[in-house]
């Protein structure tokens, strides 16, 4: 598994419009609000509550009042857990902060407690490896507790497990479940896994670590979970790796340095070509390129001939007015940066997705790349072995995972009703209430464990469309350094090898012939220093693409002789007279490791991002899915794969606690006054129902669920078109893995003000010409006649709307949250004159609107969406689109 996807190490791509004095993609360190950058740093909008949110509180959601004092609360708790994250924040510490005061404009306790409840069981605050809080493991009467076998001791499975018991050691009461891990290897960790070197480190009496899988973290800021794990829980020292070209040179073949120039010439070019190819879209046969307006992702085709990444690269590389002129050494640059693409990819572009390959681009944290002195390895040790130990059955095999009926199944069920046995290789067999899986999806799809009764078909095609991707390593362990220790790592171009003309359709015959660089650019093509990180002389060289597979087949002396030839060829230019033999060697092959079957998953040509989300979706209400392969957002990395565990924590907490919901409305359920019979198990929901011996908890905990479902469409409906509603477009891609809101539609609702939230500041109204996400949402309902206070805030909204649409757009950003987020940031950094300047404008802009007895929300004019303008192949010059426009379908 990658430990965090990028598509390049040496220069990330910049944003193409960037906002001024704003720096790139990283906007929210512009914030000046301690609260507010707590928020987003525990995965939050810090200016619009989540569609979870909103469907767990529609009371907040109008009238503007309570929802600004939710999220003051919510901010102001995630910056209080924030602070000591090595500590278990309680709630009677906030409530005795809210009577001291200290949550400005706030003296509701229900609010806070709504937002405390809410951020802990969808871990968002007290994750991790906190102190254990108390939590009961069995009450009087209870014959049995829920039992969950978790099967796989990697990241997402170790952190289901310590995540569940996180959540459980804040609810009095409640009887912890019975976790138990299945883990076929004899360590956990799955693909992270640090490798004891035999050679000792300088300054210590023992060996190394070195990473054969997940290595790299690509930045900690703006909500990545690991930042408070690894760095103040763990206190792990990280080393942050040094970006740009002069910390990652680059060799020919024959080992001679590359030029800058020509270095910095085809990083342009290559650039340049993956944009054409991304912004392909194939019309009426034909591809055609966006090159105005949104990106359009068209999915596949049903009859798999959808173009691949590589495929249009090719295409628009061959065609590039550029790419005749070419020199050799110039094709080999492009063909390197393939081979970084491939490794981003773990997979031959010419079986990835065009249109989805990169759909996760939008969701990436900040900061530098860096890696942990030490070893990877260290985070899921920690997460299985810290405090209580977890439960982990090692060397135990999942092969079977079926389900024992206990009434006829009906047709409309994926699942029968009854309890799950897993059956192991060994011949053991456990039996449980509800199991998760959290297997590779390599395993999955070579059939290594087999459901009965099978998985539905929306499930079985999710797994057979996406892919498991492969990328090796070859560890080298010398007796002394002969590279630039100030370099974190090294590039090499490749020569072309002798495989056969390579031809894409509508490509000339004078076009040169790619073949072979396909299936060597791949190999060794970066070769990364680990002696910050192991005090060790080590290099680790980076096998993608094709070569990763076919280097499989091929032994270890032959892998290690290949390197040797290269590292022999640049540093003998370099006046090295002679390279050292390695001391010690290491060569992965994660395709043929039965236990992952690869490396990391990637969007395959007939996938979509959608095939993940089904991925991650529970069947029958019993079976859990989590690994890095369901988490949509943030796929092929370690954060992935530990949200996923946070997912589904969440999801069995909410199923055996029941969902959160306002505390006052809460309070007025009645619980039921059964008792339970002796050697018997009642409902852990309190509905009083006795369950059997053989009946799963989470078959009868289903009725529950969808009984709330349907209340929250109620409630959610009436909320919506309540005449107060903001009518606030839910943001389309939020940090939360959890399922959007239903589509709303009913009656009128009551709402609850906070009249008792004294000195509460009215919310900034959101200005109505910003366009909603592009997935749709209901118009705004212009207010009754109110005015917002004059501070040139709004009038400075109006104007940088269209500089914020595009960066947005550029950007992949969507939503009302990104676009609150982008506008207070920039705000916050224009000087005070300028901010009076507008001031100014806006009174006099207001006084003469007062006149027409307008408000200047009213008086806001809607921008009209852009049309794309197209680029046809063959002529490639600018002409009309086929295509009707959006304005031409608003004037038909």
């Amino acid at each position: 598994m990658n430990a965090g996807r990028t598509y390049h190490f040496r220069e990330r791509r910049k944003p193409k419009t960037p906002i001024p004095q704003t720096p790139g993609k990283n906007f929210y360190t512009a914030l000046d609000d301690e609260h507010a950058k707590a928020a987003i740093n525990c995965r939050l909008p810090a200016l619009t509550m989540t569609d979870l949110e909103q469907e767990s509180f529609p009371d907040y959601r109008t009238p503007r009042t309570n929802r600004k004092v939710y999220l003051r609360t919510r901010n102001y708790i995630c910056a209080q857990w924030l602070k000591t994250p090595t500590e278990r924040l309680t709630l009677d510490s906030l409530l005795t902060s809210l009577r001291n005061n200290e949550i400005v404009g706030v003296k509701d306790d229900e609010v806070v407690t709504d937002a405390y409840m809410f951020l802990d069981r969808h871990r968002h605050i007290n994750f991790g490896l906190i102190p254990e809080g108390k939590k009961e493991d069995r009450k009087e009467g209870v014959s049995r507790r829920p039992k969950i076998v978790v099967i796989g001791a990697g990241i997402a499975g170790v952190t289901v497990a310590r995540e569940l018991g996180n959540i459980y050691g804040n609810c009095d009461g409640a009887v912890m479940p019975e976790i138990i891990i299945l883990e076929g290897r004899k360590r956990v960790g799955g693909r992270i896994f640090t490798f004891p070197l035999h050679t000792k480190a300088k300054g210590s009496n023992t060996g190394a670590g070195v990473d054969l899988a997940a290595q790299i973290i690509t930045g900690f800021e703006g909500g990545n979970p690991l930042a408070p794990i690894m760095k103040s829980q763990l206190s792990l020292p990280i080393y942050h790796l040094h970006s740009g070209p002069d910390h990652c040179p680059l060799y020919d073949h024959d080992g001679s340095p590359v030029p800058p120039q020509s270095d910095t010439f085809t990083n342009t070019l290559f650039n340049s070509i993956l944009d054409s190819a991304c912004n392909t879209i194939i019309h009426n046969g034909v591809p055609a390129v966006i090159t105005k307006g949104k990106r359009i992702r068209q999915d596949p085709n049903p009859d798999g001939t959808s173009p691949s990444l590589g495929q249009m690269f090719d295409y628009h590389m061959e065609r590039h007015e550029q790419w005749k002129g070419l020199g050799a050494q110039e094709v080999r640059l492009v063909q390197w940066h393939l081979a970084n693409l491939e490794f981003a990819n773990a997979a031959r572009l010419d079986r990835t997705s065009l249109q989805h390959w990169d759909q996760d681009d939008g969701f990436e944290f900040g900061g530098d790349h860096a890696m942990v002195k030490g070893g990877y390895g260290q985070l899921p040790h920690a997460y299985a072995f810290t405090g209580t130990p977890l439960d982990i059955r090692f060397g135990k095999v999942a092969e079977t995972i079926s389900v024992l009926p206990v009434e006829e199944s009906t047709n409309e069920a994926e699942v029968p009703k009854g309890m799950v046995k897993i059956g192991c290789r060994d011949g053991s067999e456990f039996e449980c209430d509800a199991v998760v899986v959290t297997v590779p999806l390599g395993v999955l799809k070579n059939r290594q464990v087999t459901f009965d009764p099978p998985l539905p078909i929306w499930k079985q095609t999710a797994i057979n469309n996406l892919e498991m991707g492969l990328f090796n390593k070859l560890v080298l362990v010398f007796p002394r350094m002969f590279w630039d220790p100030k370099a974190d790592m090294f590039g090499s171009l490749a020569n072309p090898v002798e495989v056969g003309k390579h031809k894409i359709a509508g490509t000339p015959d004078n076009v040169k012939d790619l073949s072979g660089y396909a299936a060597a650019r791949g190999r060794f093509f970066l070769f990364w220093n680990l002696y910050p990180v192991t005090k060790t002389p080590v290099l680790v060289a980076f096998i993608s693409g094709e070569a990763a597979r076919e280097m499989e087949k091929e032994s270890d002396m032959t892998v290690v002789k290949k390197a040797m030839e290269i590292l022999a060829g640049i540093f003998r230019e370099k006046g090295e007279a002679s390279v050292p033999p390695p001391v010690e060697t290491i060569v992965t092959r994660w395709s043929r490791d039965e236990f992952a079957r690869g490396s990391y998953s990637y969007i395959a040509k007939d996938a979509t991002g959608a095939d993940y989300d089904n991925l991650a979706k529970t069947v029958g209400g019993k079976i859990f899915w989590a690994g890095e392969a369901t988490c949509r957002s943030y796929p092929a990395t370690v954060h992935g794969a530990l949200l996923s565990g946070f997912r589904v924590a969440s999801s069995i907490s909410d199923a055996l606690l029941g969902p959160i919901q306002h505390i006052a409305d809460k309070r007025k359920q009645t619980p039921s006054t059964t008792k339970s019979p002796p050697n018997t198990t009642l409902c852990p929901r309190g509905c009083g129902h006795i369950l059997s011996q053989t009946e799963s908890i989470f078959d009868h905990l289903n009725t529950h669920t969808k009984a709330e479902a349907q209340r929250a469409v109620s409630l959610a409906s009436r909320i919506e078109t309540s005449p107060d509603s903001t009518g606030v477009a839910s943001p389309s891609a939020t940090t939360s893995n959890h399922a959007k809101s239903p589509t709303p539609d009913g009656g009128p609702a009551k709402k609850r003000r906070l009249d008792n939230n004294e000195g509460a500041e009215e919310e900034v109204e959101e200005i109505p010409h910003i366009p909603s996400a592009p997935t749709g949402g209901r118009k705004r309902k212009e207010p009754k006649s109110r005015e917002s206070p004059i501070d040139g805030f709004g009038l400075f909204q109006q104007e940088k709307t269209e500089a914020l649409k595009k960066y947005m757009e550029d950007n992949g950003l969507v939503g009302i949250a990104e676009y609150n987020t982008l506008v207070v940031a920039w705000w916050g950094q224009i000087p005070v004159e300028e901010k009076k300047e507008y001031e100014r404008k806006e009174k006099e802009q207001r006084r003469k609107e007062r006149g027409m007895r307008t408000s200047p929300r009213a008086a806001g004019r809607t921008p009209q969406p852009r049309s794309a303008t197209w680029f046809k192949e063959g002529a490639f010059k600018e002409s009309e689109s086929d295509w009707v426009s959006s304005e031409e379908e608003e004037g038909q």
